[in-house]
Order: C-alpha cells, then sequence, then structure tokens
C-alpha cells in the first residue's frame, strides 16, 4: 500500500471534515492534527513507541526546561561573609564552555586585574602566560568562575556546551554528593557526557565545608582551562570552637584563593595519546604553570620573556589572613609552594580542618588542597610567591611567581627575581615525597583531625570488613617486539588505550592488572549494562597483557574498607595521587618498602609484611588519629593505607588524578550498596545503538510493509 493511500483511507470523525479542511492552510496545524488523531486510535503502538522513547529525552520533560529563578542569587551576591542568622541560599551559575584564545584581540581592549577575586569577569581576555594558543574555556575565563558560598547554600550550575564535536563533563572535586550522586559529573558512570549544543544542569547543596574546585572529566580537558575554585565557607563561630576556642585568622577573603594550573602550548589532546618521533614534545612534563590563571614565560631557545604581570595578594601589616591553596593541574608534575620569609601555618587539607602544622613550604600534587594562615608580620614590602616543578619538571624548568603586597609598599621593596634554579628551597614542608624525614617534615599519616570535628566518625581501632590491595603501575609495550605488534595489531577488534612517555614507551595504566573502561550508560541511573563489569573485580586477572573492562568493587552498605595502594613500578620521578569520589578517608600508613630501594620488584611477601604490620597497629591502637583528606599521593615504589567508612551509597569513581593515567585506564570503581535516592525525571541517558540492520529494500526489521510503495 502506498503511503498516500494509506493517508487517504482514513476517516476522521465526518462532522470534522470541512473545518479541517479550513485548518490545513496552516501545514504544521494540520500535520500535527493527523498525527494525534492517528496515535489516539491505535494506542498500542503508542505505548511501545513512548516506552522506547523514554530511554531517551521524553516530550514530557520540557516542563523541566526553567530559566534562572527571580528568587536565585549571584555569584557576587553568594560570595558573602557567613553570618549566624544568614539563611540559605540558591546560588545560579552558568558556565559556557567554547573554544577560544588565550591573548587574543580581547586583550587590546581589556586586561583582568592582577588581584582578580575571579568571582566573574566582565573582560574577556584570558591572559594565560602570553603566548597565543588555543583552549576550552569556562566564560572566557582561566580559570572558570570561582564559585564561593555559605555552608548549606544550594548551587545550581547550569552547564552549555557551545565547543562543537566536544564532550563535557564537570566534576566538584571534594564534594561528597550525599543525596545527590547523579550530580558528581563523571561520564559514562553518573551520567552521559553533555553533548554541544546541550545545556546539563547540577544542582546539589553544599554540605561539606572547605576549598574545593570543579575541573572536566573528559579525557584531559582539565589542562585546556576546564577548571575552578569552589569554596564552601562555614560560620565563623563554628571554626571557633573547632580550633580550640580560639580563632586563628582575622580575614578570609575572595581574592586569597589561589589556584595553582599547568599547562602546554598546544590543546592537551596533541599530548595524548602522544608524539613519538618529535623527541622534544614526548612525555606529559608542563610547559609553565599559572598562578589564578597568569604567569610569565620565559622561552628557552630564545631567553625571551613575555613579561605578563603576575597574580598579586594584597595584606595589611599585622593582620592574619587565611590563604586557600588548590592544585589544579594534570600533568605529572608535583609542585612546591613557597612565599618568601613567611611561614605557613597549615590549618585544613583537603577541606578537613587539622590540628596546626607550621612549615616553610608545601609539597602537592594534582586534586590536593591546602589551607593555611599567613601572619602579615614582615617588614612592609612585597615578597615573592613560588611555584617551583618537580619531578620530571626539572627537566623543563617548569616554575611560576607572584607576589604578596603588603599595603602601602614601595614596588622598589621587592628584590632580585628568582628563576627555577635559585628558588630557595625549605627547610620544613608538609607532605614531602616518599614520606621523607618526618621528624623534620609534616608527613600525612602524621596529620591529626581537630577534635572538635568528628563529621567522619572513621573508626582507627577496629579490624575492617573488607581490605583491598590495590596494585597499580604500567604496562610497557615497548618493551618487546611482541607487546608491540599486539598493541598495533590489526587482528584485534578491540583498540588498546596507551599514551607516549617521555622517553617514547607506550604504556598502558592499569590497577591489579585491568585497564579501566567506561561502560556505554552510566549504571548509576541506567542498570542496563552490568554485562560490562569485570567478572570478578576481588580476584586479579593472569592476563599476560592488561585486560580491559569496567572494573568494579561492590562494597556492602557501612563498611568499613581499607585499601591499600601499592606502586609497583618504583619509578624515582613520578608520586600518583589518588582521589576517592563521594568520600574522604584516612591515612593511616604512607611508607616506601625499606628494602626495596634498589629498584627490585616488590612482592606478594612484602605486601602481605606491611599488612600484617597494619594489622598490629590497628590491634595497639596505633592509629589513634587523623585528618580526613579525598586526594593522598603515594611515595614512588610505596604504599599509602587509607580507611573509609561505606555509607554513601552509589557508585564512585577512585583513579589516579594525573590526566593521562586516568584515560589510560588507572581507575576502579567501588559500588556502595547504601540506598540511593531515584535518578531525576527526565535524567539524560546514553547507550550503544545495535538495531538489526536494514533488509536489501532499506526497510528495519520493525517497519510496516504498508508504509512503503509496493
Amino acid at each position: 500500500m502506498r503511503v498516500s493511500q494509506f493517508f487517504c483511507n482514513m476517516q476522521p470523525p465526518a462532522g470534522t471534515f470541512v473545518l479541517l479542511l479550513l485548518i490545513c492552510m496552516n501545514v504544521q496545524f494540520c500535520k500535527a492534527w493527523w498525527a494525534w488523531w492517528w496515535w489516539s486510535t491505535n494506542p498500542s503502538v503508542a505505548a511501545s513507541t513512548a516506552t522506547e522513547s523514554s530511554t531517551a529525552y521524553p516530550d514530557t520533560c520540557d516542563i523541566w526546561h526553567t530559566e534562572e529563578n527571580g528568587d536565585w542569587s549571584t555569584p557576587e551576591e553568594c560570595a558573602r561573609p557567613c553570618g549566624e542568622e544568614d539563611e540559605p541560599r540558591y546560588c545560579y551559575y552558568r558556565f559556557v564552555i567554547e573554544y577560544y584564545t588565550v591573548n587574543n584581540a580581547a586583550c587590546d581592549l581589556c586586561q583582568p586585574p592582577v588581584d582578580d577575586s575571579r568571582i566573574n569577569s566582565t573582560c574577556q581576555c584570558i591572559i594565560g602566560d602570553g603566548f597565543e594558543k588555543t583552549v576550552l574555556s569556562i566564560n572566557r575565563m582561566i580559570p572558570g568562575p570561582s564559585i564561593q558560598v555559605c555552608k548549606g547554600d544550594v548551587i545550581i550550575v547550569d552547564v552549555v556546551n557551545e565547543a562543537d564535536g566536544t564532550e563535557v563533563c564537570i566534576h566538584w572535586h571534594g564534594i561528597f554528593q550525599k543525596s545527590t550522586p547523579y550530580a558528581d559529573g563523571v561520564p559514562h558512570l553518573t551520567q552521559c557526557p553533555i553533548l554541544s549544543a546541550n545545556t546539563f544542569r547540577y544542582s546539589f547543596v553544599a554540605n561539606n565545608s572547605g576549598t574545593h574546585w570543579y575541573h572536566s572529566h573528559v579525557l584531559t580537558h582539565l589542562m585546556d582551562g576546564q577548571l575552578g575554585s569552589l569554596i564552601i565557607r562555614d560560620r565563623p563561630e563554628w571554626e571557633f570552637f573547632a580550633y580550640s576556642e580560639k580563632y586563628l585568622y582575622d580575614e578570609d577573603v575572595p581574592e586569597h584563593v589561589i589556584v595553582i594550573s599547568d599547562l602546554f602550548h598546544t590543546l592537551s589532546t596533541e599530548r595524548y595519546p602522544g608524539l613519538f618521533r618529535q623527541q622534544m614534545a614526548r612525555g606529559q612534563a608542563a610547559e609553565n604553570f599559572l598562578i589564578n590563571g597568569r604567569g610569565d614565560w620565559t622561552d628557552p631557545a630564545t631567553n625571551r620573556s613575555n613579561n605578563i604581570a603576575l597574580s598579586q595578594f594584597r595584606v595589611r601589616s599585622g593582620i592574619k589572613y587565611r590563604f586557600r591553596l588548590i592544585n589544579a593541574c594534570g600533568t605529572v608534575c608535583p609542585i612546591t609552594f613557597t612565599i618568601q620569609n613567611h611561614p605557613l601555618e597549615i590549618i585544613a587539607t583537603d577541606g578537613e580542618n587539622m590540628v596546626p602544622r607550621t612549615v616553610d613550604g608545601i609539597i602537592c600534587t594534582s586534586g590536593e588542597r591546602y589551607d593555611f594562615v599567613l601572619n602579615a608580620n614582615q617588614s612592609l614590602g612585597q615578597y615573592w610567591i613560588m611555584v617551583r616543578g618537580l619531578g620530571e619538571c626539572e627537566k623543563t624548568l617548569a616554575y611560576q611567581l607572584g607576589i604578596l603586597v603588603y599595603e602601602g609598599s614601595p614596588t622598589s621593596s621587592l628584590s632580585a627575581r628568582p628563576n627555577y634554579s635559585n628558588i630557595s628551597q625549605p627547610q620544613s614542608v608538609i607532605n614531602p615525597l616518599n614520606a621523607s624525614n618526618c621528624d623534620v617534615n609534616v608527613c600525612i599519616d602524621d596529620i591529626q583531625k581537630v577534635s572538635y570535628y568528628d563529621d567522619t566518625k572513621i573508626p582507627l581501632d577496629t579490624e575492617p570488613d573488607i581490605t583491598l590491595p590495590m596494585l597499580f603501575g604500567f604496562f610497557n609495550y615497548s618493551l618487546s617486539q611482541q607487546s608491540m605488534n599486539s598493541l598495533f595489531s590489526t587482528k584485534d577488534p578491540d583498540y588498546k588505550k596507551f599514551f607516549v612517555a617521555i622517553d617514547g614507551s607506550h604504556l598502558s595504566a592499569q590497577i591489579n592488572n585491568i585497564s579501566f573502561k567506561d561502560p556505554p550508560s552510566p549504571p548509576l541511573s541506567q542498570h542496563i549494562d552490568y554485562e560490562k563489569i569485570c567478572p570478578n573485580a576481588y580476584t586479579p586477572p593472569t592476563c599476560t597483557q592488561p585486560c580491559t573492562c569496567t572494573d568494579v568493587f561492590h562494597i556492602p552498605c557501612k563498611a568499613t574498607v581499607d585499601v591499600m595502594l601499592v606502586d609497583i613500578d618504583n619509578i624515582n620521578v613520578l608520586n600518583h595521587p589518588f582521589h576517592l569520589h563521594g568520600y574522604s578517608f584516612c591515612v593511616l600508613r604512607s611508607r616506601t618498602f625499606p628494602d626495596k630501594q634498589d629498584n627490585s620488584q616488590i612482592s606478594s611477601e612484602d605486601i602481605n609484611k606491611v599488612l600484617q604490620e597494619h594489622q598490629e597497629n590497628l590491634k595497639n591502637n596505633i592509629y589513634n588519629s587523623c585528618a580526613p583528606k579525598d586526594t593522598v599521593v603515594v611515595p614512588s615504589g610505596g604504599y599509602v593505607i587509607l580507611r573509609f567508612v561505606a555509607d554513601n551509597g552509589g557508585w564512585w569513581f577512585f583513579h589516579c588524578h594525573f590526566a593521562w593515567h586516568t584515560a589510560a585506564g588507572m581507575n576502579v570503581v567501588f559500588h556502595v550498596d547504601c540506598p540511593v535516592p531515584p535518578e531525576p525525571e527526565c535524567f539524560p541517558k546514553c547507550y550503544d545503538y545495535l538495531p538489526p540492520p536494514v533488509n536489501e529494500y532499506g526497510q528495519y526489521e520493525h517497519d510496516q510493509d504498508e508504509y512503503w510503495d509496493d
């Protein structure tokens, strides 16, 4: 039957026929009327189609297309002092993601101030380090807008993806997302990625106060500018009780948030998987650092500087200030942070208050945060703020400077400008690499939480319900021709993930010999791809090369979980930071294996010995306190034992926070079997699309013959 015959044979009610002819002068209305009549007279087909369409975007979702509410507060209104009588606010932000350019023509019209708080910007110039390059910016800012709210506020962020051909996902690093796991921002795990020309609304309560941040969780895009600070302030009187009923500082101002980021002078994807034949462009060591989105750059080939004005942080003499330091880097380089002639009193890490410890410097890796008190008690003047790259960045000599400015001080009071080689080394640091010299430095397993805060309730003297040894490292395809042949084999239907290291090695990242693969659908909301999960994540596989699957550990609700992270590769310049979504944890032990300094391979006996010592420490109550963290750096060739209580239901990512290692598979998932709220109505869905093929007439299997010509 022809299509035209099909429509001509339909008989609408006779009393409406003449009226219908008149209305059909409007073609669109006519088509809609016929569609309504046909669907209403074929309820079985309508029901079937509605069921299918509900897996995508039902038409009823239009009712949720709500714009900004008049009662919502602006970013500037939400960045306020947090008082006892202050009512929670609905804080609205609109993030537009797009391809943009650093140091473009907009910089001829205006430039952001050197002491910019980054709450918002009316200037569309991104300074960077003066090197013109393409980025993936948020609101034409790097860092993106600073979210600064009070505890209990509701944060609403509309992420508008205007980056054609590029997917987006934003993770809110440090936010536990209790009751809102769908807002965690991990593509294919907690949500579908946001496609170009689409908008996705994140909404969650600012429940856990502290210094946090947000960043892209797609490939290496945080390196291209998709990052920013997220500060949740407590009421001052709460901190008064927290710190033994005394105030540790006088002021906590928006301008004193310090975001350290790293960059390449190309898009980061040029380094993933990476270049092989261009030896000078191999690896993932940063070319430069930025402090709050700006910094100078000296071309090593010409020794010419771009002379970019450095970030400044202003203080008044005699005042104690709270500063918030965020390591928003994506490459493999840790950093040392120091301020000339000013000791740093550390009062919080990863958003959790800790018993104050005073040091000369901070060593931190990607994802970590440290809050410190700076006492402006030095001579009136200006002082260097210094960021120095470690590890592989010792080869690129990457560093950056900022300036601490006392009000009323002359510019001439600034001492000679330091460079990478003569930046003074701190006498003591918090978080020393490889947990070294803990008698002088403050090692992470030695810090203690403030007793007033007991939100985490992590028991430190009981046996764990679950112990998970996680041996992480790389599979090096370059070690044999056979492995390289398998990497590029045309017989393998799956293309293996890899990246090119600084020495040209082709590496796959793995945990327990498994390289993580994203599921096609988020198991948190769709529950349809359990077959993609590794058969038994608790039993390490015996693959001769990395297995590839979605590596999930199913954790019973309220279980006490001990995770032992072991760096089996012992690459001296590499210290991996691991981040757990949805939780903070106690770092019970962070050490190297004492008899493995010769790079000999770590054995199962070595690991069992440490676990036995760990059991003895639990029995003897050695772990009497800890300051919880959500990101921890593992000593090179060493181990970390961390503990958390699985009381937050959901599917939580646990991964190395170096962007290349995440992209190449150094990840697992903890599925915590506590109750989870149902997914929000009309929550976007995604999946593989593999229907039966069309027949020789171009018809799908479900097509009906009467729709087609004879």
